[in-house]
């Protein structure tokens, strides 16, 4: 409703319907009124995403999971998205759009490394490839901007070869969590860090073997 373009003629009209003349009589109350629709629809998505989800470890939800920040942060950056390309089309603002997919897709990355939000492992190996292949996309599409101006036309066949490779890596990625082992109780500095280490004790109780297991136990004094 608000996305509008400038006409041939000097006009500045609506983006796929030339007659209407945006922000003169009637476009005016329609466009404030798509704008806080959108807002107020926006926030109750956010606030419905913080707070309604599956948190019990032990169920038969595969969904379930311990916070869903990572989802929170993954729906604003889509928010971003949309707005970006909704508006700032044009071929001089291809390097501000590459970077913010760029600045989005890492931070997520990341961040979901960092929370593994999901408890069933299979979702969690799953979120974190498909994570891991849109950064490659957008470091791809990184690559091909930096290189428009060559003679370099493989993009294509980069994106084609790197993607199964990525899958791959990730899927055989050690659990993050294999680095609190070697770390005291009391040496924690959040709380975080400290559920994610219990996160990481329930999960080799129940998905590791019996050896593994008592090696665990006699390792941090659990036994």
């Amino acid at each position: 409703m608000v996305s509008c373009k400038m006409s041939s003629d000097g006009r500045y009209v609506h983006m796929y319907y030339d007659e209407i003349t945006c922000w003169q009589g009637f476009h005016i109350l329609h466009a404030i009124c798509a704008i806080v629709v959108s807002v107020i629809f926006v926030l109750i998505s956010l606030i419905v995403t913080l707070t309604f989800y599956e948190t019990k470890t032990l169920t038969a939800n595969a969904g379930s999971r311990v916070s869903s920040r990572t989802d929170f942060f993954l729906i604003l950056y889509k928010i971003v998205c949309i707005i970006m390309f909704a508006f700032f089309y044009e071929r001089e603002y291809n390097w501000v759009l590459t970077f913010i997919l760029i600045f989005g897709s890492t931070f997520n990355y990341f961040q979901c490394k960092k929370e593994r939000p999901y408890y069933h492992e299979g979702i969690a190996i799953l979120w974190n490839i498909t994570n891991a292949v849109y950064l490659w996309v957008n470091t791809v599409l990184f690559v091909c901007m930096l290189l428009q101006d060559t003679s370099f036309s493989g993009g294509v066949q980069l994106f084609g070869l790197g993607v199964p490779l990525v899958a791959v890596v990730e899927y055989f990625a050690a659990h993050p969590g294999g680095k609190y082992l070697s770390t005291r109780m009391d040496s924690f500095s959040t709380g975080d860090e400290c559920a994610r280490f219990l996160r990481y004790v329930t999960y080799t109780i129940y998905n590791k073997s019996d050896k593994s297991c008592s090696m665990f136990k006699r390792i941090k004094g659990f036994a």
